[in-house]
Formats: C-alpha cells, structure tokens, sequence
C-alpha cells in the first residue's frame, strides 16, 4: 500500500511513509541509548562528523535499545528539509509558507471528558526513586552529556549535575537550573527579557 502525508495519523504511520521512501534505516542490533545511539546516527545518518562537508543520509529506527526491552528509538526523523516536507505532504521551499498558512489557521483543541488516555501512567519528578533515565531511552552522545546543565526538579529545590549544588527556588520557570554556576546566567536572561 502507498502512503502519502495524508494517511499519517501517527509516529507509525510517519515511519511507514519514511520507509517507503528510502529514507529510513532500521536496525534490530541492540544499542546502547549512551553515546552509541547517536555515534550510529552519526555515521549513517549524517554520514559522518559534523566537519563538513557532510551529507544527508536517512532517519534511524533502532528495534532493540540497552536497557529499555520493547522500546523503539526513533533519530533523524524531521533532520532535513527533504524529509520534513514529506511528511508534511510539500515542497521543501514551501515549508515556511506551510508554517505561515498553519499559524494564520490553528486548529482548536479537543477537550477530552474524564480521564485522558495519555494520562493513565504519570511518573512525577518528586516521587521516590524517581529516575528519567530508566523510563525513557534518551540518546546522548557522551556518558557526561546524560544531563550536564539541566537541573533535577524536586518540590522547590534543585540539583544542579554541573556544579553539585542543591538550591532552593521558586516554581515560576521549572525547567530552568538554578545553582551557583547557573543562577548568574538565568539573572541577566531574566532581566533582559
């Protein structure tokens, strides 16, 4: 069966479409999300280092993720024009006008009675032995990369990976770390915006 962007209705679908297409490379070798997800993409993806010249090579889907059984990682998919334009059933050159003709024509949000669906398991940051890295296969390109700068939330403190501080904040801007190395940053930013 052909697929255009019209039949895609999910990641799946989005996926099948790439696939069909020849720009989309699938593994069922086990990888590891630490730092050898996205050396393969690199290599395949990218067909290189980031010194260029480099290419544009296919999106990867990776079958089989250390750590994490029945998970599926999903790299690259929206990584060119090309490709980015295909799944959104255009022209590369036309992507910006689609996004111009999208914002002038949003779409209203369906209101869902009683319990969502995408809400039957939440896992909050302040629960015990509340770990991101053991719920989802995040790729990172170094061991150290795992979470440098972003901070831990915890009700009203925070725990800065790069410097090891704990402070305690405020909740207006959770995702922004607040330490002694991050705190003089996040000032200036917030005094100017």
């Amino acid at each position: 069966m052909s697929l255009s962007a019209a039949d895609i209705t999910d990641l799946r679908t989005a996926l099948e479409l790439l696939d069909q297409h020849g720009e989309l490379a699938q593994t069922d070798v086990e990888a590891d999300p630490v730092a050898e997800l996205c050396g393969a993409y690199r290599h395949i993806g990218a067909g290189g280092t980031v010194a260029r010249p480099t290419r544009i090579g296919p999106a990867m889907l990776f079958n089989t993720v250390k750590g994490h059984p029945g998970a599926r990682v999903a790299i690259g998919v929206l990584s060119s024009r090309k490709r980015t334009a295909l799944l959104l059933g255009t022209e590369p050159e036309r992507l910006g006008w689609l996004l111009m003709d999208a914002l002038q024509h949003l779409i209203q949000p369906t209101v869902i009675e009683g319990p969502a669906p995408c809400q039957e398991v939440v896992h909050r940051a302040d629960d015990p032995g509340f770990d991101l890295r053991r719920l989802v296969p995040a790729p990172t390109n170094t061991p150290e990369a795992l979470y440098p700068i972003r901070a831990w939330r915890f009700p009203g403190k925070r725990f800065c990976k790069r410097c090891g501080t704990t402070t305690i904040t405020a909740r207006t801007a959770p995702w922004i770390p607040m330490s002694k190395c991050c705190a003089a940053t996040w000032a200036n930013t917030a005094t100017t915006s």
